[in-house]
């Protein structure tokens, strides 16, 4: 069975990696896993290293991190979306049209270091500031725009608080 160009396969019982379709797992995830005994994250990717995705030798694949397969594989479309956290530098891939942002790669970070950004406030009680302007009825795509943050990490405080 296929899906796309990947090769599907009925593993054996005692496969402790992600299943498909009713039981299936890709070809190259498991053959993978029969020589290391890794199971694959999901922040990593096997790569065919010929470029030929149904030559699933174990010689021919290797393990990356997302982010380093993309650069292997590169798509205007996605590229173009990848960004550096202001806070700490990290690189991450963000989905959708996002310019004229400050960007934290996690609420985490955007706690620790929001009071360094571009403009910032204090990031002594960030989820107080939401409150407080939530009660003045400021909704949370205002918010984002005043304050430059990601509406994604912006919803998820709102989340957190209720």
């Amino acid at each position: 069975m296929k899906n796309g160009e990947y090769i599907l396969i009925v593993p054996p019982k005692d496969y402790p990696g992600k299943l498909y379709r009713k039981g299936y797992c890709y070809e190259h995830h498991y053959v993978y896993w029969k020589n290391t005994g890794k199971i694959i994250k999901s922040n990593e990717s096997i790569h065919h290293k010929n470029g030929n995705k149904i030559d699933n030798r174990f010689n021919n694949l290797e393990l990356l991190d997302k982010l380093d397969h993309l650069k292997k594989h590169p798509r205007k479309k996605l590229l173009k979306n990848l960004r550096k956290c202001i806070g700490c530098g990290k690189r991450y891939y963000r989905a959708g049209n996002l310019k004229n942002k400050v960007f934290f790669h996690s609420r985490e970070c955007f706690i620790k270091h929001h009071d360094k950004s571009p403009g910032g406030t204090s990031k002594l009680d960030i989820d107080n500031l939401i409150k407080t302007e939530m009660k003045k009825g400021m909704t949370g795509g205002q918010f984002s725009k005043k304050y430059k943050i990601c509406k994604t990490t912006v919803y998820n405080h709102i989340k957190d608080l209720k």
